[in-house]
């Protein structure tokens, strides 16, 4: 979701962004009325420009801030390696680990999960026994998307 907000500097600032227009208009209602010039369209020009620059020069002196504000949703990363640990078919009901795991993620997903964080899944890297990227240089380069680990232990394992 994204959200818009106008900010003043104090209250000198939000008196000025309220009196800007009224400034503007009171610019352009008196150059309208003081310009010698008779031809319409000039001397509308001349107030329309007069007023402009009025209305711009209150809206420097007010110096309004307007931020945008994007909420995302916490991440949820499940990450595993890309080994052939996964590939065994040791899972309940003789399915493999990466099924399973697919598997479970796919129900997280229709469960609503889903709309309470933002998934992340997918490989990383080669295991740790092949030489690949130990526990701790994967936690390292994630530690920005990481608030708090949690460990989960697979129940169906001894």
């Amino acid at each position: 979701m994204t959200a818009f907000s106008l900010s003043a500097h104090g209250e000198a600032g939000w008196v000025l962004l309220a009196a800007a227009p009224v400034a503007a208009v009171g610019a352009a209602w008196w150059a309208w009325r003081r310009t010698a010039v008779r031809d319409t369209r000039v001397r509308a020009g001349i107030a329309a420009l007069r007023g402009v620059f009025v209305f711009l020069a209150v809206m420097l002196l007010a110096d309004p801030e307007i931020t945008r504000t994007v909420n995302r949703l916490p991440q949820l990363v499940v990450r595993w390696t890309a080994g052939d640990s996964l590939d065994v078919p040791d899972a309940p009901g003789g399915a493999t680990r990466r099924a399973a795991l697919a598997a479970t993620l796919e129900r997280a997903r229709s469960l609503g999960l889903d709309r309470r964080f933002e998934i992340v899944d997918g490989e990383h890297g080669t295991p740790t026994e092949a030489g690949g990227d130990s526990f701790a240089t994967i936690l390292a380069a994630l530690r920005h998307l990481v608030r708090k680990p949690c460990f989960l232990r697979d129940a169906s394992l001894p």
